[in-house]
Parts: structure tokens; C-alpha cells; sequence
């Protein structure tokens, strides 16, 4: 039998045995191999990339992370998003630094009365996600994509809504809060509010 038709009879058994596991990891998980090696890089990056461990299981499985979203290596403009995944992922903690120039760099926060907070300083921003917009299955409003790349620049497509748990500091004392804000690659996050307090 020539090496040819060994490589094809070795290629037959590798997609039937891949189509196997794919059955049976959606009838017992809900998700396919493909999704499942996806929501693992996804988690491994969210944890601070293990030294881009999270992207090259990606990419392994056929699939390049960028910009917080899975592209099919074959379609790289199309968003991976698995349904068992829920459109949403993670995004990594962000501390708010305290000492010189750190109130320059913290974010105000808008409450929900409109009076204006900031941060605590030396605390994070932590269990922050992406539930809307670039790299998710639920598009901004046109309006608001546009309005927001109006104010702040960047592209329209690449803006995304987040939310997140952070520490607010409400006039000198702790309080911790549900925040929402948007975000885009180029222009950072903007427009921080206080959706709920959590105590």
C-alpha cells in the first residue's frame, strides 16, 4: 500500500475520530471540541495569557484570538462566538494605581443620582465582561457606535460594552459597585456608571 493512501486511510480515521469527540463533548457539555478548546483559551487569557498559552490553544484549534474575540483562521474577519459561550468573555483585572499622577489616571463615575465619583485608588476593576459589541453576537446600537467613535474616535465596529465590580470612593469611604462602560482598542474605556450599589 503506497504512503499516499496510508496518509489519506490516517487522515479518514484522525476526522472520524475528531468527529467522535466533538458528538460527545456537545452531548455532554452543551458545546463542541472546537467550542470547548475555544472557552478554554478564552479563560487562560482572561487569567493573564500564562505566557500566551490561552492563544496558542486557540490557534491550534483553528481558531486566532484578537482583540478579545476567537476568529476562524480560514475567515478572519468572522467572529467566533459559540453559542454555549453566550456571546460574552472575560476581561482581565484592571488596578486603579494609587500615589503621584493617579488621580489623572483614574476614571470618573458617573452614580446613579448624576453625582460624579472616581475610583478608589489601589483597588481593581474585577469579573469584568464584554456583553455587547466587538467580539460578542450582540451589536451596539448604531447610534450609540457612532456617537461614542464621534466623541472619543476610533472605529465604530471595534467599540463594546462591558461591566464589571469596582470600588468606588464615596467621599473618602469604600463602596463597592456594579459599573458599566465602553471600550474600544484604540481609545481605552470611557463613559463609566454606576448600574447598582452592592452593599
Amino acid at each position: 500500500m503506497s504512503q499516499a493512501t496510508l496518509a489519506g486511510i490516517d487522515g479518514l480515521a484522525g476526522k472520524a475520530a475528531y468527529s467522535l469527540m466533538e458528538a460527545a463533548t456537545t452531548a455532554a457539555l452543551g458545546v463542541g471540541a472546537s467550542g470547548l478548546m475555544g472557552q478554554m483559551a478564552s479563560g487562560f487569557d482572561a487569567m493573564g495569557g500564562f505566557g500566551g498559552i490561552g492563544n496558542n490553544l486557540a490557534q491550534n484549534n483553528g481558531w486566532n484570538y484578537t482583540d478579545g474575540g476567537f476568529y476562524d483562521t480560514m475567515q478572519s474577519s468572522t467572529p467566533f462566538v459559540d453559542p454555549g459561550f453566550k456571546g460574552m468573555y472575560r476581561l482581565p483585572d484592571e488596578e486603579i494605581f494609587r500615589g503621584l499622577g493617579a488621580m489623572a489616571r483614574n476614571y470618573e463615575v458617573v452614580g446613579p443620582d448624576g453625582t460624579v465619583y472616581k475610583f478608589m485608588e489601589g483597588t481593581r476593576i474585577h469579573d469584568s465582561t464584554v456583553f455587547a459589541g466587538h467580539g460578542t453576537k450582540y451589536p451596539l446600537n448604531e447610534f450609540v457606535a457612532d456617537g461614542l467613535a464621534s466623541e472619543f474616535g476610533g472605529d465604530p465596529l471595534k467599540w463594546k460594552h462591558a461591566k464589571g465590580i469596582g470600588t468606588i470612593n464615596f467621599f473618602g469611604e469604600e463602596r463597592l459597585a456594579e459599573v458599566h462602560w465602553f471600550e474600544e482598542i484604540s481609545v481605552g474605556k470611557a463613559k463609566f456608571k454606576i448600574k447598582r450599589w452592592l452593599d
